[in-house]
């Protein structure tokens, strides 16, 4: 009886999860470009990986990675990419996977963000350039360059690579259809997206801005949405993400339609690490 229960209440909070997610991607408007500049398109590997491009390009190259969350992109730089071109080219891509770039289901591995920053740096820029690696991104700008020349290397807040256990079971989680789905929409929620730029995105909490708050939420809904943060999801390189304690007790303020996503999704969580063991 106790099993019919757990799988009664699995089947509804799936079935619910799913008419949830529906109701994001329904609602799921443009998602324009945050950081300014010309908009390129760069191939690579059967990817169409979008860039940013400001400044001279006849000046010294900079080329900047962001870092890797279920809300990155380019538009990381934006408070300090104007400044930048005023001495230098700027291009600033958005990762395979994030932002505007493609994100197919496929494994975001160390090995191809690695390959692709080394590919990058050789196909976007003419000398050898100044590169640029935020976050976990770091960790692969400087694997980079041990292969490929680059005039200087700059490191914000590098991640090493090392960082935690490989969890199938979550991974699978992450990567299921409704469910994946559904826990990308909560982690690319704006209270989530407010926790954690408070706790460890910004030194300063008065410095986010709800424009930046707002298009980072701008993927959730988007049936090709969550990929990029397959990489982060998956435990093979960070440590799991914690659903906020502050998101769960429900000290920010969310819409209805979050309230209920977050609720059925922590549910499923507990159901699945229960009967997965």
């Amino acid at each position: 009886m106790k099993l019919r229960n757990v799988l009664g209440a699995a089947v509804g909070t799936v079935g619910a999860t799913a008419l949830a997610n529906r109701a994001l991607r329904s609602r799921a408007g443009e998602f324009d470009p945050f950081l300014e500049g010309d908009q390129g398109t760069y191939r690579w590997r059967g990817f169409d990986v979008t860039y940013a491009e400001l400044g001279d390009p006849a000046d010294d190259d900079v080329l900047l990675f962001h870092g890797i969350s279920a809300a990155s992109s380019n538009h990381e730089f934006s408070r300090v990419a104007d400044r930048l071109a005023e001495q230098y080219h700027v291009i600033a891509p958005d990762l395979p996977g994030f932002g505007h770039s493609d994100r197919p289901p496929l494994l975001y591995s160390a090995s191809l963000y690695s390959t692709f920053v080394e590919d990058a740096i050789e196909d976007l820029t003419d000398d050898a350039p100044i590169v640029v690696g935020s976050s976990l991104a770091g960790a692969h700008v400087a694997t980079a360059a041990r292969q490929i020349d680059v005039a200087s290397l700059v490191l914000i807040c590098p991640t090493d690579t090392s960082m935690g256990r490989r969890q199938v079971w979550l991974r699978a989680l992450f990567r299921s259809p409704v469910v994946g789905e559904g826990l990308f929409n909560l982690l690319a929620s704006k209270p989530s997206i407010r926790y954690f730029n408070a706790d460890h995105g910004y030194y300063d909490p008065e410095n986010i801005a709800e424009d930046v708050v707002e298009y980072e939420s701008g993927p959730r809904g988007r049936r090709d949405g969550g990929h990029g943060a397959d990489r982060l999801r998956q435990g093979e390189t960070a440590p799991a993400r914690r659903i906020p304690r502050e998101v769960r007790r429900g000290r920010l303020r969310r819409s209805s339609g979050e309230t209920v996503t977050l609720l059925l999704i922590v549910i499923v969580v507990i159901i699945f690490a229960t009967t997965s063991h």
